[in-house]
Protein backbone atom coordinates (compact mmCIF):
# COMPACT_ATOMS: atom_id res chain seq x y z
CA UNK A 1 0.00 0.00 0.00
CA UNK A 2 2.75 2.39 0.74
CA UNK A 3 4.12 1.71 -2.99
CA UNK A 4 0.92 2.36 -4.41
CA UNK A 5 0.63 5.99 -2.29
CA UNK A 6 4.70 6.82 -3.29
CA UNK A 7 4.10 5.99 -6.92
CA UNK A 8 0.70 7.69 -6.96
CA UNK A 9 -0.74 4.86 -8.37
CA UNK A 10 -4.55 4.86 -6.90
CA UNK A 11 -6.71 6.20 -10.01
CA UNK A 12 -4.67 2.44 -11.31
CA UNK A 13 -5.50 0.91 -8.22
CA UNK A 14 -9.02 1.07 -8.39
CA UNK A 15 -9.22 -1.08 -12.15
CA UNK A 16 -9.57 -4.44 -11.35
CA UNK A 17 -7.56 -5.67 -14.14
CA UNK A 18 -5.19 -3.02 -13.68
CA UNK A 19 -5.27 -3.74 -9.77
CA UNK A 20 -4.49 -7.62 -10.81
CA UNK A 21 -1.60 -6.30 -13.22
CA UNK A 22 0.14 -4.77 -9.95
CA UNK A 23 -0.15 -7.50 -7.89
CA UNK A 24 1.48 -9.79 -10.17
CA UNK A 25 4.22 -6.73 -10.60
CA UNK A 26 4.73 -6.73 -6.88
CA UNK A 27 4.67 -11.00 -7.03
CA UNK A 28 7.56 -11.17 -9.61
CA UNK A 29 9.51 -7.97 -8.19
CA UNK A 30 8.47 -7.26 -4.44
CA UNK A 31 8.04 -3.82 -5.28
CA UNK A 32 5.98 -1.84 -7.99
CA UNK A 33 7.91 0.83 -9.20
CA UNK A 34 7.00 3.91 -10.94
CA UNK A 35 3.75 4.31 -13.17
CA UNK A 36 6.51 4.27 -16.24
CA UNK A 37 7.46 1.05 -15.24
CA UNK A 38 4.26 -0.57 -14.55
CA UNK A 39 2.42 0.73 -17.70
CA UNK A 40 5.52 -0.74 -19.50
CA UNK A 41 4.72 -4.43 -17.98
CA UNK A 42 0.92 -4.16 -18.18
CA UNK A 43 1.69 -3.69 -22.07
CA UNK A 44 4.09 -6.52 -22.43
CA UNK A 45 1.55 -8.60 -20.64
CA UNK A 46 -1.23 -7.52 -22.56
CA UNK A 47 0.71 -7.67 -26.28
CA UNK A 48 1.41 -11.78 -25.07
CA UNK A 49 -1.32 -14.03 -26.98
CA UNK A 50 -2.81 -16.70 -24.86
CA UNK A 51 -3.54 -18.54 -27.76
CA UNK A 52 -0.31 -20.05 -29.41
CA UNK A 53 -1.64 -20.89 -32.68
CA UNK A 54 -3.28 -17.05 -33.22
CA UNK A 55 0.20 -15.92 -31.85
CA UNK A 56 1.92 -17.99 -34.99
CA UNK A 57 -0.57 -16.78 -37.63
CA UNK A 58 -1.05 -13.04 -36.85
CA UNK A 59 2.04 -11.94 -34.87
CA UNK A 60 2.01 -9.11 -32.86
CA UNK A 61 5.12 -7.27 -32.94
CA UNK A 62 5.64 -5.50 -29.39
CA UNK A 63 7.94 -2.47 -30.32
CA UNK A 64 5.51 -1.34 -32.72
CA UNK A 65 2.03 -2.02 -30.65
CA UNK A 66 3.81 0.12 -28.21
CA UNK A 67 5.35 2.79 -30.72
CA UNK A 68 1.09 2.68 -31.87
CA UNK A 69 -0.06 2.84 -28.62
CA UNK A 70 2.22 5.86 -27.77
CA UNK A 71 1.08 7.88 -30.61
CA UNK A 72 -2.45 7.31 -29.91
CA UNK A 73 -1.51 8.63 -26.57
CA UNK A 74 -0.18 11.82 -28.23
CA UNK A 75 -2.47 12.24 -30.62
CA UNK A 76 -5.40 12.11 -27.51
CA UNK A 77 -3.43 14.65 -25.07
CA UNK A 78 -2.64 17.20 -28.39
CA UNK A 79 -6.50 16.56 -29.52
CA UNK A 80 -7.69 17.40 -26.17
CA UNK A 81 -9.34 14.03 -25.96
CA UNK A 82 -10.20 11.77 -23.32
CA UNK A 83 -12.05 8.63 -25.55
CA UNK A 84 -11.45 7.28 -28.71
CA UNK A 85 -15.27 6.07 -30.21
CA UNK A 86 -14.69 2.35 -31.42
CA UNK A 87 -17.50 1.82 -33.82
CA UNK A 88 -19.02 -1.98 -32.65
CA UNK A 89 -20.76 -4.29 -34.86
Amino acid sequence: MAQVAGGNLWRSARRPLDLEWQVDIWRENRRLGSLAEILETIFACAFREPDSDRARRDPLDATRATHALQRIGEALVLGRNAAIAIPDR
